[in-house]
């Protein structure tokens, strides 16, 4: 009830506070803890010392120390920030402060920024390479992204509340339940309980951002973040402060000045050295996280002491000179000339674990890697002080390596998700930890969309990997060496960001300013046959999200081309192959054929309008064709694993070389497919593509409602492609109608009946039967012209039936000259008629009556054939028909019917 109490108006005049007797929660809530107080020692004054406590007393007592923790925390919170934010002009005054020095590094900045060829390791130190890069991090990322990283973040803006309220301060933390007795603190003094923050993010944000906006303010307010601590009784408890440090830090602004000082105030005093102590410290955060740093350091220290049965430090001991008074840094060389032997053996020391955990999981990288270079510097200057007093017992460059190798892991997290901007890298967000984890990400997927990024063609992505592969520009991001070329990384995030016609000057960058692939960062992931079935399945989503780009399932066609089907790899060709059908092709057939109740793997309203197309299904037929040629050519094996690149980094790079969970998920799916049930489904596709009949369709097969079921490919026994052999050759006639009618070109060219072609191979129909079927109904819709060139082409190469096509051409002739001749009947047609054979002419009547068009359907369209066509034409087919039938070596009496038809026809040409 206390801390439920209506806080006052903040408009309240002064005169008001002064006449209220409480005027404040705070006076209210010390109010109520002395009135408690009092009743405690009411109920116990007459009590011995040996007489124990009844529970309401215990709990009396608990409760008053619990609120007195809270009380004095928050006071000091509230002393500081009503004279935080009461002085205006020394915050100004400060702010201005820093804005110079902002803009003083960035001038820093930008000279080495742009410095070419010049040894940086000579220039700068470690530290002062870290804090730079750290700072360049985040204007990379704001060019990259278009976004601001402070976008989200809670700001200190001056219309805030000036200072966190008695109510939100202890709604906070924990409840009493949940409080600790401090094993440090002694009974009855301050921080007897330990009060730990809330377990909801939401509920401590903001009580964290005022415990620690102190170290925004210069170094003398500092200390101040350790007295409301220690008052919560937290001071001990190093892990929890690194990491309530660390949630602090990601939700700060990083443009804030107080950064500035952190990272970049090294790197102007490795130009400028500072004038006193006071300016070389003006950092209060990194005072405070080398307080931190210290207190880690001495415990694990202890613990070597204990291990090593060792006296501990002499406190007396300098830490600038030994007790020959010599320096330290002279000492310590001394004891290092010779040999390493005596160097501290043992696992590793890891100073602010809890700080490096909360790193390594934290998806904010750029905060993430600001945050890491502060821990490392402030770990350099504490640990170097420690390797001086302990006689090298604690080496600088073995404390600072984890650090080290971190910051390199995070650069190539950044380079990744900024070289990747805006693609989707998978469900979990990116952080060392998760790219650590095996079973979450895939690099091998990463390089493939960065290669798409480019080009979404096979062969320049074939190109651009030969070229990385040799070019001299390779660098791996998380190697020693790369900490000088940062620059370099940095600028192929920026590439990303380029136009589309500007991205082709990236695909290989040659000179420093100018970096591309993520292969030349990535080498170690360089494995062609890996990456061309990432390629592949990601072309297929691509398309599957905006079918109507039929361009892409080319594309990805050309990517499953490409996959090795034979040997290592051969289980990887049929799994993808297989995987892009019942993702891609199968679902669209079975909705186009079934409808889309039962096909819940696409939307009907994104494809349904394209199933109405004309051509689009058609160009998806073909596609789907060649996918089922492509799985049927991979001989099935039991073998599940899958072979990868060997690692040439030496066990160095990071990420490392691992099995790839993608692709294995897709392997360990894969299963053994029947030809009879490929076939049958190749029926149906081709049927589709060639003809809108799917009534006579489905009768020229078995097992046609059970087609592209998704475990339809799969099944030996329920599909064939035999069927009904008289609804085969009736389909496929229409088919070839259908086609012939449908032809615009003005050349024949080639045969652009290939699925129909497909569909006789598979129904053991002559192939040769089926183009001189389509050249007959060509020449019925007098297309002559059309295919003249073909007809020679394909006569010579005995590639048609002969025999049938000169007694079906020679009707067509009939056809045509009884038409002029009887039907149309011209007065310039009367007058020749006496000069024609009039044998010949009753005979072409008697033909022209009796034969049968192709273009006659069973539906009784028998006006399709063109009848009106140019005695020229006709004449020149008479004579094509003349000549093939001399060369087949015809029967006489059929080469006398073609000559004294042609005859005639050159009688009606030359009178006409």
């Amino acid at each position: 009830r206390i801390l439920k109490q209506p806080q006052e108006e903040e408009n309240a005049t002064k005169e008001e506070e002064e006449q209220s007797s409480v005027t404040t929660s705070r006076d209210f809530m010390a109010l109520a803890i002395q009135h408690a107080q009092s009743v405690y020692q009411e109920a116990t004054k007459d009590q011995g010392p040996d007489v124990t406590e009844s529970k309401p007393l215990r709990i009396l007592q608990q409760r008053i120390r619990f609120h007195q923790q809270l009380l004095d925390a928050y006071t000091i919170l509230y002393n500081y920030e009503c004279s935080s934010y009461g002085n205006n002009v020394s915050v100004v005054a400060t702010q201005s402060k820093n804005m110079e020095g902002q803009e003083e590094v960035e001038v820093f900045q930008q000279q080495h920024y742009n410095r070419q060829n010049v040894n940086t390791k000579t220039i700068l130190s470690a530290s002062t390479r870290w804090a730079l890069e750290a700072s360049s991090w985040i204007s990379t990322y704001e060019m990259t992204t278009s976004e601001s990283l402070d976008a989200n973040v809670v700001k200190m803006k001056e219309q805030e509340k000036p200072h966190m309220t008695l109510s939100e301060f202890a709604k906070s933390v924990a409840s009493i339940k949940h409080v600790k007795e401090n094993p440090t603190a002694a009974q009855g003094t301050s921080g007897y309980y330990q009060i730990y923050w809330s377990d909801s993010s939401k509920t401590r944000k903001e009580a964290l951002r005022h415990v620690f906006s102190p170290l925004h303010s210069d170094i003398f307010h500092y200390a101040v973040v350790n007295d409301i601590l220690s008052k919560l009784g937290l001071m001990q408890d190093l892990d929890y402060l690194q990491r309530c440090f660390g949630e602090w830090m990601m939700g700060t602004e990083l443009h804030h000045p107080s950064y500035n000082d952190a990272l970049s105030g090294d790197v102007i005093n490795e130009q400028q050295k500072p004038q006193n102590q006071q300016q070389q410290q003006q950092s209060s955060m990194k005072r405070w996280i080398q307080d931190m740093v210290g207190r880690d350091v001495d415990a694990l220290l202890e613990k070597i002491l204990e291990e090593e049965n060792q006296k501990p430090i002499d406190d007396n001991i300098s830490e600038n000179q030994n007790e020959t008074g010599q320096d330290g840094d002279v000492a310590i060389s001394q004891q290092q000339e010779g040999a390493g032997e005596e160097k501290r053996k043992g696992p590793p020391i890891l100073v602010l674990k809890a700080l490096y955990d909360f790193v390594r999981e934290s998806s904010d990288l750029v905060r993430a890697f600001v945050l890491a270079t502060v821990c490392r510097e402030a770990i350099a200057v504490v640990v170097k002080k420690r390797e001086i007093k302990t006689y090298g017992r604690v080496w600088t460059s073995e404390v600072i390596e984890p650090w080290d190798r971190l910051l390199r892991k995070l650069r190539v997290c950044l380079l990744i998700r900024l070289r990747l901007h805006n693609m989707p890298l998978g469900s979990f967000p990116i952080t060392v930890k998760h790219v650590e984890d095996p079973e979450i990400f895939s690099i091998h997927e990463w390089v493939a969309r960065d290669e798409l990024a480019m080009s979404h063609l096979h062969e320049e992505i074939v190109s651009l990997e030969k070229a990385t592969a040799i070019s001299s520009v390779v660098l791996d991001p998380s190697n020693e060496a790369a900490d000088e070329q940062w620059q370099m990384i940095q600028h192929a995030c920026l590439s990303s960001a380029v136009s589309d016609q500007e991205r082709a000057e990236y695909l290989v960058g040659m000179e420093v300013n100018l970096q591309g692939a993520l292969l030349l960062y990535l080498s170690n992931h360089n494995n062609p046959p890996i990456l061309v079935a990432h390629r592949a399945l990601l072309i297929a989503q691509m398309w599957l999200e905006t079918p109507k780009r039929l361009e892409l399932m080319r594309n990805c066609i050309d990517a499953l081309f490409a996959l090795e089907e034979t040997g290592e790899y051969a289980v990887l060709a049929g799994a993808i192959r297989l995987e892009v059908w019942q993702t891609c092709i199968r679902p669209v057939f079975r909705a186009h054929l079934f409808g889309f109740d039962n096909v819940p793997e696409i939307q009907q309203s994104l494809y349904a309008p394209l199933l109405e197309t004309p051509g689009w299904l058609g160009s998806l037929g073909k596609a789907g064709l060649s996918i089922l040629t492509l799985i049927a050519r991979v001989e099935y094996c039991q073998d599940r694993t899958l072979k990868m690149p060997e690692d040439r980094s030496g066990g160095r790079g990071w990420p490392p070389i691992r099995e790839d969970l993608i692709l294995m998920r897709i392997i360990s799916q894969y299963r053994q497919t029947h030809i009879n049930a490929i076939d049958a489904h190749r029926v149906v596709v081709a049927g589709c593509v060639v003809s809108t009949d799917l009534e006579t369709l489905c009768q020229c097969i078995v097992g046609f409602y059970e087609c592209f079921d998704t475990h339809a490919l799969f099944d030996a026994t329920s599909l064939s492609p035999d069927g009904d052999a008289g609804k085969q050759l009736v389909f496929l006639e229409q088919s070839i109608i259908e086609r012939a009618l449908a032809f615009q070109k003005p050349i024949l060219e080639r045969f652009d009946i290939d699925e129909i072609e497909t569909l006789s191979l598979l129904w053991s129909i002559d192939v040769r039967d089926v183009r001189t079927i389509f050249l007959l109904a060509m020449y019925e819709l007098a297309k002559d012209t059309v295919v003249d060139d073909m007809l020679t082409k394909v006569s010579s190469q005995r590639g048609m039936d002969m025999e049938r096509f000169i007694e079906d051409g020679l009707g067509i002739v009939c056809h045509r000259l009884n038409y002029l001749l009887h039907i149309k009947r011209t007065p310039e047609t009367r007058k020749i008629l006496g000069m024609l054979d009039a044998d010949t002419c009753e005979w072409i009547r008697d033909q022209a009556e009796t034969t049968a068009s192709l273009l006659d359907s069973d539906n009784g369209e028998t006006d399709r054939m063109v009848l009106d066509v140019p005695i020229q034409l006709t004449h020149i087919f008479v004579m094509r028909l003349l000549s093939l039938a001399s060369a087949a070596g015809s029967e006489k009496e059929t080469r006398l019917k073609i000559h004294s038809v042609s005859v005639l026809s050159g009688t009606i040409q030359n009178e006409l």
